[in-house]
């Protein structure tokens, strides 16, 4: 099989960012905030030479994406007289919408003089008929898409010094882990599709 695709893509990119860092007592805390947006129109052309069927399909796609990135994050320093704590928590949303896409395909039968694969990829494009009295109608989708990922994760970690002696001393650590993931994906789509092979 020989695939020839050509794609058109126009992306703007916008983003924010700020950190603050505040010094407290035996310490600090640290906050970072971010947002992204990206915007995609996506035009796609394929041409696909499935030579075992004697089949050429012609595929369309045109759609938009949109993608919004906020993430937020804030750390934490203590040093206490009796111990060391450090902690941190970031909490993040992605929200991914596909306002429109289409795709639509159609399908050339008989497609081929010879059916040969033995003369490489230029060769199964030079047996294509390219026959548009052959070519029919496949399918035709319609749909929108929006996906909303939530993240969380934090952490806590203690470390306490223990002395035994003017020669011998030892830490105490310990810490604990959490994350949380979710994930909402909406899909609304309409589609006709021909199974008889009528020509255009």
């Amino acid at each position: 099989n020989v695939t020839l695709q050509d794609r058109i893509e126009d992306r703007d990119r916008y983003g924010a960012n700020i950190i603050l860092d505040y010094q407290i007592d035996e310490g600090e805390i640290k906050f970072s905030s971010l947002y992204s947006r990206t915007d995609r129109e996506e035009l796609s052309r394929r041409k696909r030479f499935r030579v075992e069927s004697s089949i050429v399909e012609y595929t369309l796609r045109d759609r938009e994406i949109n993608i919004d990135l906020f993430t937020n994050s804030v750390t934490g320093k203590h040093n206490l007289d009796f111990m060391d704590l450090r902690w941190q928590a970031s909490y993040s949303i992605t929200n991914q919408n596909t306002p429109f896409s289409h795709d639509s395909r159609f399908e050339e039968t008989g497609a081929f003089y010879t059916n040969d694969q033995n003369n490489g990829p230029q060769g199964v494009v030079s047996d294509a008929k390219n026959n548009v009295n052959e070519t029919f109608f496949r399918y035709d989708y319609i749909n929108e898409q929006k996906i909303d990922d939530r993240d969380f994760a934090g952490q806590v970690d203690i470390t306490i010094p223990l002395t035994i002696s003017s020669y011998l001393s030892s830490k105490f650590k310990m810490g604990t882990k959490y994350k949380d993931k979710n994930r909402d994906v909406t899909n609304v789509g309409f589609k006709t599709e021909s199974n008889a092979t009528k020509w255009i």
